[in-house]
């Protein structure tokens, strides 16, 4: 736990120093903020982490359009958070996104990228499994 909080100690500047210097919307705060968010999700404290998560969602959205990789990471992340909070629908449409934009951005890519497929597949699962448990 003691690295959890050392890590947001850290995150934390990087996120202070990159609003200062580069402005609050740069595309590195968006980045500074996503690791923030899944510091915080470890953490188990899952308003920060999402607060962080929509921040970071809203700037790359800004710079890089809705179809990037980094925007399908982010939503990735989101989508256990909501089904957690019982919002199966929010969380499937994160991944339904997030899915697109892998399966379009990555193509007939092999390896380490068809991961990213993978882990939004498994995110699928649990989705779905937590869904027969009931409320």
């Amino acid at each position: 736990r003691r690295e959890y909080d050392e890590a947001l100690r850290c995150f934390g500047e990087a996120l202070d120093a990159r609003r200062t210097a580069l402005g609050k919307d740069h595309i590195d705060v968006a980045f500074s903020l996503h690791s923030i968010g899944k510091i915080h999700k470890r953490k188990k404290n899952y308003s920060d982490a999402m607060e962080c998560f929509t921040a970071s969602l809203r700037i790359k959205r800004s710079h890089l359009g809705n179809d990037h990789l980094s925007i399908a990471e982010t939503l990735h992340a989101m989508a256990p958070i909501y089904d957690r909070e019982g919002k199966k629908d929010e969380a499937r449409s994160c991944l339904d996104t997030g899915l697109a934009i892998y399966e379009s951005k990555l193509g007939g890519k092999k390896g380490e990228d068809h991961l990213c497929v993978a882990e939004v597949l498994e995110s699928y699962g649990m989705l779905h499994e937590n869904s027969s448990r009931g409320p």
